[in-house]
């Protein structure tokens, strides 16, 4: 599934719009839904599955291409792509035969996904809790996807950025672009997403507050054990009861003792990948 991504991811994205195009909208939720457990909130995961069904045999392209609304060229060149990327794997004495052995295990890939991308992080920042009246008394209400707001390290050589400093170092506003399967999310279990890359888009409109607007694509929910296995330098905080990665991304509220025990289970990781890449036979 990883070659699935990282062919996808490098050819122009094959997704038409679907504002449009109500059915194909409806298609791809349906698609989305499909991607249980672990994929439903991965735009990776997305994109490694319609490079599935595109090279499933079985398939018609065409009507993949009308349903899902997307490119039949981009679609062919990412299958190309594959082909050579898997073909290069073999010759280097990888086990890259047709038979996925982790089809269908999203949650690995999105694991995959974040420790490739790191640290590619956006934090989601949830807005004020709202509450309405009820028979039993306040509920909480969910929070509306536009009311999330999503931030991202400043980068220190980018002068143009707009920059907010505060508790979480040089930090800039960034919005998950409007093809994405997260930009209509209202909720996610980890409050980081892992993204592929990032644009400078000129506004016309100052209704954001910004002369430029910098937007996310292919975007994922993170993974916590990823983050902390494949992330940057744990610190603890063992009055706060906070870990934090790379002086940035924290996380409260569980419990700290296991930190050690993350990072040599990290180091362990690294061994073995490390060792495969030497002798991949």
């Amino acid at each position: 599934m990883a070659a699935d991504v990282a062919a996808m991811l490098s050819v122009r994205s094959p997704l038409k719009s679907t504002v449009r195009d109500p059915d194909a909208a409806a298609w791809r939720e349906k698609l989305r839904q499909s991607l249980r457990p672990g994929g439903t909130k991965s735009d990776h995961c997305l994109l490694a599955k319609l490079l599935q069904l595109w090279n499933d045999r079985s398939a018609n392209r065409r009507d993949l291409c009308k349903n899902a609304a997307v490119v039949w060229e981009r679609m062919a060149e990412a299958s190309s792509v594959r082909s050579q990327l898997l073909g290069a794997l073999r010759g280097l004495g990888f086990d890259s035969s047709e038979g996925d052995r982790c089809a269908g295990e999203w949650r690995a890939l999105r694991v995959a996904v974040t420790a490739a991308f790191y640290p590619q992080v956006a934090k989601v920042v949830r807005p004020a809790a709202e509450y309405t009246d009820a028979l039993s008394g306040a509920i909480q209400k969910q929070a509306e996807a536009r009311k999330l707001r999503y931030f991202v390290q400043a980068d220190p050589t980018d002068s143009t950025e707009e920059v907010s400093t505060g508790r979480w170092s040089r930090e800039v506003r960034a919005f998950l672009h409007p093809s994405s399967l997260l930009f209509k999310e209202t909720s996610y279990s980890c409050p980081y997403v892992i993204f592929s890359s990032k644009q400078i888009q000129q506004t016309r409109s100052n209704d954001t507050g910004y002369a430029t607007k910098l937007n996310l694509s292919e975007s994922s929910e993170a993974s916590i054990y990823a983050l902390l296995l494949f992330g940057g330098c744990l610190q603890v905080d063992y009055n706060g009861n906070e870990v934090t990665i790379d002086d940035w991304i924290r996380f409260s509220g569980g419990s700290t003792t296991i930190v050690a025990l993350v990072e040599r289970l990290g180091g362990e990781i690294e061994k073995l990948l490390l060792q495969k890449i030497e002798q991949p036979w």
